[in-house]
């Protein structure tokens, strides 16, 4: 029979790293917007507006992806840590507060 081992604090920490890439790019939003007409020039102020609108596209994609990852890893978290509980609960008997 295999072992499962997982570090809970990396998990933690993962899930919160998520959360700090995941608030760059909300504030990332706007970082691109504007930029077209200071180009000076029509063509290019059009090619870096496109570029804008679909780095904006990919990284609402990508927020999402992120917050999904994030609840994911916290629910696997959870629920590791439920069953570590259980079982340890259920070999020594429950924790006494």
């Amino acid at each position: 029979m295999g072992v499962i081992a997982m570090d809970m604090e990396q998990m933690e920490t993962l899930a919160n790293n998520l959360q700090m890439i995941h608030d760059a790019f909300l504030q990332a939003d706007s970082a691109t917007e504007g930029w077209g007409p200071t180009t000076g020039e029509t063509y290019l102020a059009g090619r870096v507006e496109t570029f804008a609108d679909k780095w904006r596209m990919k990284r609402e994609a990508m927020l999402e992806s992120m917050k999904s990852l994030q609840n994911v890893i916290g629910q696997v978290t959870l629920n590791f840590t439920e069953v570590d509980n259980s079982l340890t609960d259920s070999f020594i008997g429950p924790s006494q507060p």
